[in-house]
């Protein structure tokens, strides 16, 4: 592994947040673990430096959680959210063949070679995560606080007080890590932090406890990061709904199946040589064509548009951004 180890006698978060580790991390360690990781948006640039300018230990044994700012080679600087983890023996070694991207530098502490690595792909800090919120709690960083926030919903989304959840991590390509629950919640962590209320949890959480909206996730909860400066949100919790995919891989399938269909088929005399812009032919009949091979699809996609209750989002999402920011 390129990394230099990281030597840790006493295995504590004090050590490797101070000193020539932390040097080490900053320098060598962190800019080449974010350019491996896909929720990392500016792999085209070069990280001219990396800084740690905010930390804390966390509930569970071993993990931390930590802010990271980037500056590239243009630009402004930006802040990165980075649980952390701390693990040794075989379990380090399992985690160097399986998720070699996900470890963040080799760490020696004692005899017992480990390594550090993503604090999300330990369960029982994915867990200490979730009971965070659970229990409302707060934790002092070195600069600020964050606070976990219970949403109204939570304890009807989570269902069973005190049931174990088993925990598992999404798998989805995106710019945030989630993290789910059973078959009740999904956390999804926000990495790259900007000041101010991400507008899924503002949003969201206005609807469900507010409005009282039916056709979107449920907000269970949040984590929050406040200091003088600036609040801004590390995560949201949801209510977890089943689904075979989102509206775009739907899309792509149902056009894919349409072009597959159509390939042997004489192109339509009476077609324009030229498309008609598709904002004008929006609320057109569509050819029978069409109609034949899409029917189904066109109809959703028509309902998701421009029929009730569904139009009554896009007036919600409008409407309700300034109250919200007023009354929340």
């Amino acid at each position: 592994m390129a990394n230099e180890t990281v030597r840790n006698a006493l295995a504590t978060w004090q050590a490797v947040f101070h000193g020539d580790t932390r040097r080490r991390l900053e320098a060598v360690s962190f800019p080449a673990y974010l350019m491996k990781q896909r929720w990392f948006a500016r792999k085209s640039y070069q990280i001219k430096s990396a800084r740690i300018v905010d930390w804390t230990p966390f509930q569970a044994p071993h993990s931390a959680l930590a802010w990271v700012e980037v500056q590239l080679e243009s630009g402004p600087s930006e802040v990165y959210f980075v649980p952390l983890g701390m693990t040794f023996g075989d379990d380090a070694r399992q985690l160097e063949r399986t998720t070699p991207n996900a470890i963040i530098a080799p760490l020696e502490a004692g005899q017992a070679p480990g390594v550090l690595h993503d604090g999300t792909l330990d369960d029982q800090t994915c867990s200490e995560l979730l009971s965070f919120i659970e229990d409302a709690r707060d934790l002092q960083t070195q600069h600020a606080h964050i606070r976990g926030i219970r949403g109204k919903a939570f304890q009807e989304v989570r269902g069973t007080a005190g049931k174990a959840l088993p925990v598992r991590r999404g798998s989805a390509e995106q710019s945030n890590t989630s993290i789910l629950y059973g078959d009740r919640l999904i956390l999804k962590i926000f990495r790259h932090q900007q000041p101010g209320l991400n507008p899924d949890a503002e949003i969201g959480r206005y609807l469900t406890e507010r409005v009282g909206f039916q056709r979107i996730p449920p907000f269970a909860g949040s984590i929050e990061y406040e200091a003088e400066s600036n609040s801004a949100n590390l995560a949201i919790l949801q209510g977890l709904v089943a689904n075979e995919g989102d509206g775009w891989q739907w899309t792509m399938s149902e056009f894919s199946r349409y072009f597959q269909g159509s390939a042997e088929l004489p192109f339509p005399q009476s077609a324009r040589s030229k498309l008609a812009d598709p904002v004008e032919t929006g609320g057109r009949a569509v050819s029978s064509l069409a109609r034949n091979r899409l029917g189904a699809y066109l109809d959703s996609a028509a309902r998701l548009g421009f029929v009730p209750p569904n139009c009554t989002w896009h007036w919600l999402l409008v409407r309700v951004i300034r109250p919200l920011r007023l009354s929340l």
